[in-house]
């Protein structure tokens, strides 16, 4: 339908590519981690706003074009090493090959900036203007405890992250992270306790779209046909 990977592919590599990165960060064991920098993976998760409502509104072979004008959107902002699927219903997650974590809230920006630039187009005059959540955690989630959380958990973080960012009030990006007291505990870390924002181990980095855009789902426009446009 959206022309990028499904769910299945993503599944199908991510053993393989979250164990290249496990391996990298054995062989630095006792090393110097901060060598690591462009060596993670970050899982972008990526929600459109208020979809329900073109369903609703126009059908539901609207929604499917504004799921196609997404996934094109967003491919326009993902580097040739990434990977882009969508995972499920109006969700497209990201993964970042060879990233460090640090820049991520600045792409987080300009998928959001992106997407709110101007309406989409869905045919028979129907022009909707749609902002995007988005939630986003790294792998390894902690590099002092590399270990303590596997790559499926990363993606169950950014997808906590992307329903927080929704509660926050939406048009907005979420990271959850490890503080440097996550390093020193890797017995403390698991998944639910991160997944709650628990200090001393997580902290959640907000971004913002530029443009403040709010919208919600009666910000759509029905134009009447101009048959004279070529």
């Amino acid at each position: 339908l959206t022309g990028v990977w499904n769910r299945r592919y993503m599944e199908e590599i991510l053993t393989a590519e979250a164990g290249q990165v496990l391996r990298n960060y054995q062989r630095a064991r006792g090393g110097d981690i901060r060598k690591m920098d462009h060596r993670d993976l970050v899982f972008i998760m990526v929600d459109v706003d208020f979809f329900k409502s073109v369903n609703d509104r126009h059908g539901h072979p609207a929604g499917d074009r504004l799921l196609q004008l997404v996934a094109q959107r967003l491919s326009t902002v993902v580097r040739k090493s990434d990977v882009l699927v969508r995972w499920g219903g109006e969700e497209f997650l990201i993964m970042s090959r060879s990233t460090d974590p640090s820049g991520t809230p600045a792409f987080c920006s300009r998928v959001l900036e992106v997407m709110a630039s101007e309406p989409f187009d869905l045919g028979h005059g129907v022009m909707v203007t749609k902002t995007v959540s988005v939630g986003w955690a790294a792998y390894p989630w902690s590099r002092g405890s590399f270990e303590a959380i596997c790559a499926e958990e990363s993606i169950a973080l950014a997808d906590a992250a992307l329903y927080r960012a929704k509660a926050l009030g939406r048009n907005q990006g979420v990271g959850i992270v490890a503080t440097d007291a996550a390093g020193k505990n890797p017995e403390a870390i698991n998944l639910p306790s991160v997944q709650e924002d628990n200090p001393p181990l997580a902290r959640t980095i907000r971004t913002e779209c530029s443009t403040n855009t709010t919208l919600g789902a009666s910000h759509e426009t029905t134009e009447p046909i101009d048959k004279t446009r070529a």
